[in-house]
């Protein structure tokens, strides 16, 4: 499977948008009333890098340029397991440089392991009304140049 990668195209915010809340609603039992115009505030003022699995699309990602926050990371199902979360983590370091940063629900178990799996480790933890956030950081890999 070959994993491309693209800046977000006007076209791609429905499905987008639809992957975003199917994923939200239906994984992350904290988050309630969950709305299709959700991905379009949450994503507001980031850059969307949308990965794509032999030209389908399989996920995708937004970031806060300035800080290097990856402020959203979703793989479709159907993707999952194979290589397309990381790719675009890897991709994030790549555009963005490092370190990066991101939050997860402490909660979202499979999340934080596959983070700690890929190097990042948990620079703090914020309480909050639906459950402990941690903020997690990935310096700069091993095998690269400062």
């Amino acid at each position: 499977m070959k994993i491309t990668f693209r800046k977000r195209k006007p076209e791609d915010d429905l499905p987008l948008s639809h992957m975003y809340m199917e994923i939200r609603s239906g994984e992350f039992p904290w988050e309630k009333n969950v709305m299709l115009g959700d991905y379009y505030r949450h994503t507001k003022g980031e850059e969307i890098v949308v990965a794509e699995a032999d030209g389908d699309l399989a996920g995708f990602m937004s970031v806060w340029k300035l800080g290097r926050f990856v402020h959203c990371l979703y793989v479709d199902s159907e993707f999952r397991k194979k290589g397309v979360g990381k790719a675009l983590l890897q991709e994030a370091g790549r555009r963005y440089g490092y370190p990066l940063t991101l939050k997860c629900m402490k909660e979202n178990r499979g999340a934080v392991r596959f983070y700690r799996k890929l190097g990042f480790t948990v620079t703090d933890e914020i309480p909050m009304e639906k459950g402990d956030c941690l903020e997690l950081t990935k310096e700069r890999p091993e095998n690269q140049g400062s």
